[in-house]
C-alpha cells in the first residue's frame, strides 16, 4: 500500500567498496529508505521505510576513510535528513558528534536535504561548525503551491524561500542548488510561471532539471493533465537557462576570493579539483597535490569553471 508503507525496513545499503573514489572523496552512506509518500517516488516501493546507522558506527566509518587520506566525505543517504527518526534522534545529533570527534576528515559534504528538515538548529550547526562544507542541495521541484500538493510534497513555496534564506543568512558564502521536475502531471503555464519567479528571486548557485517521467506503481503514473512533450521541453530549456544565469553569477562572485580546492586530477601542470562551495576550478600545478586541499586564489569565472592561482606552493 502506498500511503502505509507496508515494505518492512532492512539493513542499510552499502556499496561493496565502502564508497571511496580514488581522487580525494569518500561517500558515507549513513540512512537508507523513505517514509514520506511523494507521489512520484517510487523509492518506497524499492526501498522500505527509514532506517540508519548509529552516530556511533558513521563516526567510526567517516574517521577510517580519513585515516585512509580521504579529504572530502560526502553523508548520504536515501532521505538523510531522517536519520536516527527511528530511534528518536535527528540529524543534527549525527552532525554534533561527527563535529567534536576526533580525527575528522577536513571537511564534511551533505548529499541531499529536504527543505522543511532544515531546522534553524541544523543551519546553526552547520554555520558554526567548520567541518562542513557551505553547500546544500535542496529538492524544490516546483514553486507552485498546487503542483506540490499533487507532488504530496510536506513544505509550501514560502517555507522553502524562507529555510533558502535563513541558511544563506547564516552561511552567506555558501552555495545552495535546487532539482525541480518539468512537466508534473497538471503543471499550467502559470504553475510553471510562478517556479521560475521564485527561483529567479532566490539566491541560489545551480539547478538539477528533470523533465517528469512517471515511475510504475506510483500515484503519479496514473494522473490526468500530462503535459505535451514539446511544452516540457521548452519549460526545461528555460529553466536551464536560468540555472546557468544563476551558476555565472555565483561564480563571478567568488572571484579575488580564496576557495579551498580538493585537487581530483592534475595532468599537464594543470590541476582541477571542487571547492568547499562545489565549484569546478582550475589552476597550475603538479600530481603531486592530488588528493589534498589547496588555497586557491580565484582569477577568473569561466563558462563551467573557476580559474585560480595557487596561493601556498604545493
Amino acid at each position: 500500500e502506498w500511503l502505509g508503507g507496508s515494505a518492512a525496513p532492512g539493513p542499510v545499503f552499502r556499496h561493496p567498496t565502502g564508497g571511496v573514489q580514488p581522487r580525494g572523496r569518500a561517500v558515507v552512506k549513513v540512512q537508507d529508505g523513505c517514509d514520506r509518500a511523494c507521489s512520484y517516488c517510487a523509492v518506497r516501493i524499492a526501498r522500505g521505510k527509514s532506517r540508519s546507522v548509529t552516530a556511533a558506527e558513521a563516526t567510526s566509518e567517516v574517521a577510517a576513510v580519513a585515516a585512509a587520506g580521504y579529504a572530502e566525505v560526502v553523508l548520504t543517504g536515501i532521505h538523510l535528513g531522517l536519520w536516527g527518526r527511528e530511534r528518536g534522534e535527528s540529524l543534527c545529533h549525527l552532525l554534533a558528534a561527527l563535529a567534536a570527534a576526533p580525527a575528522m576528515p577536513a571537511r564534511i559534504r551533505l548529499s541531499s536535504l529536504e527543505p522543511d528538515e532544515l531546522s534553524d538548529d541544523l543551519i546553526s550547526l552547520l554555520a558554526h561548525s567548520p567541518l562542513f562544507c557551505p553547500h546544500l542541495h535542496l529538492p524544490l521541484q516546483s514553486g507552485d503551491a498546487d503542483v506540490l500538493a499533487r507532488m504530496n510534497r510536506t513544505y509550501s513555496p514560502g517555507l522553502f524561500a524562507d529555510r533558502v534564506r535563513a541558511y544563506l543568512a547564516a552561511v552567506p558564502d555558501a552555495a545552495v542548488g535546487l532539482d525541480v521536475i518539468v512537466g508534473f502531471p497538471g503543471e499550467t503555464d502559470a504553475a510553471h510561471r510562478r517556479t521560475v519567479d521564485l527561483i529567479a528571486a532566490l539566491p541560489v548557485a545551480y539547478l538539477h532539471v528533470f523533465p517528469f517521467s512517471a515511475r510504475p506503481g506510483t500515484p503519479a503514473a496514473k494522473m490526468t493533465g500530462a503535459v505535451e512533450a514539446a511544452t516540457v521541453k521548452a519549460r526545461a530549456a528555460e529553466l536551464r537557462a536560468l540555472s546557468e544565469k544563476k551558476r555565472a553569477e555565483f561564480m563571478r562572485a567568488r572571484v579575488g576570493r580564496t576557495l579551498a580546492a580538493l585537487v581530483e586530477r592534475a595532468e599537464g601542470g594543470l590541476a582541477s579539483g571542487t571547492s568547499a562551495e562545489y565549484l569546478q576550478v582550475r589552476f597550475a600545478a603538479g600530481p603531486e597535490a592530488v588528493r589534498r586541499i589547496v588555497p586557491v586564489r580565484a582569477t577568473a569565472a569561466r563558462a563551467r569553471y573557476i580559474e585560480g592561482e595557487v596561493e601556498v606552493k604545493v
